[in-house]
């Protein structure tokens, strides 16, 4: 694994272990591991069921400076290319993670963007998607809506 594959998987478990902890009280996860290329990006336990989790950073490198112009369509683009172009070895269901951290975009905007790209494409290979915001509200994508998990502190 590359330097730069390293610290990847290091940010994705560090914020997937952040979405767990934030959601314990109302969904035990457990067993975070990282899992290898080719695999969606996290494997966890939910109860008895082993599940793929895939990490999208809303702001990566790649978009940055392209939602500094106030421009979606990169934004929009990358989300639609993780949700039909991957294909999967892993043999249980897997779920996206959306996290936003250090973005100036507020999570109504988030939101609003993707549930509009999220409600043209099918989920492809996922069976939910989470929405984990920088402030701990948990997000989850259902029959073209987000509804909130809890009441995040």
């Amino acid at each position: 694994m590359s330097n730069k594959a390293q610290i990847k998987s290091e940010k994705e478990v560090t914020e997937f272990c952040h979405f767990a902890e934030t959601i314990r009280q109302w969904i035990g996860i457990s067993e975070v591991r990282p899992q290898p290329q080719g695999y969606a990006d996290i494997s966890a336990k939910l109860g008895n069921e082993n599940i793929g989790f895939e990490l999208l950073s809303i702001v990566d490198e790649d978009i940055a400076q392209n939602q500094i112009n106030g421009n979606w369509a990169d934004v929009d683009k990358k989300l639609s290319a993780k949700l039909t172009s991957k294909t999967y070895k892993d043999n249980g269901p897997i779920e996206l993670l959306i996290y936003s951290k250090a973005t100036f975009l507020t999570t109504d905007m988030i939101l609003y963007e993707s549930q509009n790209t999220l409600w043209r494409d099918n989920i492809g290979p996922f069976r939910r998607i989470w929405f984990f915001t920088e402030d701990n509200r948990v997000y989850l994508f259902n029959r073209g809506w987000w509804s909130q998990i809890g009441l995040m502190p």
